[in-house]
């Protein structure tokens, strides 16, 4: 079982959030025809994920397909983080290339290729999380893994636990109306645990 990371609880109920051990795919991969992350690097897997031989083409082809073209750059130390605006280190971080949007397939090109910087970054640094929730019994409830970034990973198990605690919630409701039901009127308020 995979280290757990951070743990959240209610009412009995247990959310872990773990490292995702599975090798999950780039998220540039499931953004085909919406971004192109147009990076020039030697020795970066991310430079076999898209068609140009360099930037004058990736710019040229930008520019012939209409696609907003913003720059691309990278801060490297120890670990990694791609944006589209610079970073204030000039030893770590440099220009990378070019990151190109379909404004038709993205109502806010901007925004959307700062969220895949993130999301890349994230996949980059092994920050790709999933969750398993746990009852008091010791059964265990919804997982879900390929979470990107720990703030979404809490922000997802958190919702998970609402869920369970809902759920077990309406369930013990449930039982209790199936119980006054099936009760003889007299003896209701025992049952309802208020004798």
């Amino acid at each position: 079982m995979n280290d757990v990371i951070d743990t959240i609880d209610r009412d009995g109920i247990t959310v872990n959030i773990l490292i995702d051990m599975f090798d999950h795919e780039c998220p540039l991969e499931w953004s085909e025809g919406a971004v192109i992350f147009a990076t020039f690097e030697r020795e970066s897997i991310l430079t076999d994920m898209h068609p140009f031989d360099d930037p004058a083409e990736a710019l040229q082809w930008s520019k012939d397909n209409k696609w907003l073209c913003m720059p691309l750059f990278k801060y490297e130390h120890g670990l990694v983080q791609y944006a589209t605006s610079g970073f204030s280190c000039p030893w770590d971080s440099w220009q990378a290339g070019y990151i190109l949007v379909n404004p038709a397939e993205c109502p806010d090109p901007a925004k959307y290729a700062a969220s895949v910087c993130e999301s890349v970054t994230d996949w980059c640094n092994g920050s790709v999380y999933c969750y398993e929730v746990t009852y008091s019994d010791g059964e265990t409830g919804d997982t879900l893994g390929g979470i990107y970034g720990y703030e979404y990973a809490q922000q997802e198990a958190e919702k998970a636990l609402r869920h369970a605690c809902d759920t077990a919630h309406q369930q013990d409701n449930d039982r209790m109306a199936a119980l006054m039901a099936a009760c003889p009127v007299g003896r209701r308020a025992t049952y309802a645990g208020y004798a």
